[in-house]
């Protein structure tokens, strides 16, 4: 019967060029990932305990614990007609949006990416100019916008312009994206 002797190597000496890799074994980068996760859900914990409380209750002692804890504000809110309506509505316009983009995006960047024509990097550049145009500065004019066309206080009212401000930045991460799959 032979023995067989596993040697443990060495840690390569790290030279000034390369990386060092994290070592999770560490107790301190739980701890450094624990108070991230904290910071993060900690607000909403707060939101959560603080909807379990009546109004006088928290007019007396913002910071507190409810007292008595109740579940009437949840009921109320997920009983109401209202709620499910505007969650409905939020989810068509989020879908129209995510799809529209999706669609008007791919087939500009691929046009972008793939076909030699005059004025491909001017258009190119014209969208990564939109980049820069803050929604803000045009909101005026899209509401008169929106009103003379009849799609003002409508969900097409909201979609449209979501895909308009979204298109720059699709069609910036899939050109190179396009360009890069062989051809």
């Amino acid at each position: 019967m032979t023995a067989t002797v596993q040697t443990r190597r060495a840690p390569a000496p790290v030279s000034q060029g390369t990386r060092r890799r994290i070592d999770w074994s560490q107790p301190f980068v739980y701890l450094i990932a624990l108070a991230v996760a904290g910071v993060a859900v900690g607000p909403v914990l707060y939101v959560a305990v603080a909807g379990m409380r009546t109004n006088p209750d928290f007019f007396t002692n913002p910071g507190g614990w409810p007292n008595p804890w109740t579940l009437d504000n949840y009921v109320r809110v997920f009983g109401s007609e209202q709620f499910w309506r505007q969650v409905i509505a939020s989810t068509i316009t989020a879908l129209g949006t995510t799809l529209g983009v999706m669609l008007a995006g791919v087939m500009a960047a691929f046009a972008i990416a793939r076909y030699e024509f005059r004025g491909r990097t001017a258009m190119y550049s014209l969208f990564t100019a939109g980049l820069m145009f803050p929604l803000t500065i045009a909101i005026l004019p899209l509401t008169v916008l929106l009103r003379q066309v009849g799609l003002y206080g409508s969900l097409w009212g909201l979609i449209v312009p979501q895909i308009a401000f979204a298109l720059p930045t699709t069609i910036i991460i899939l050109v190179p994206f396009l360009r890069a799959i062989p051809g």
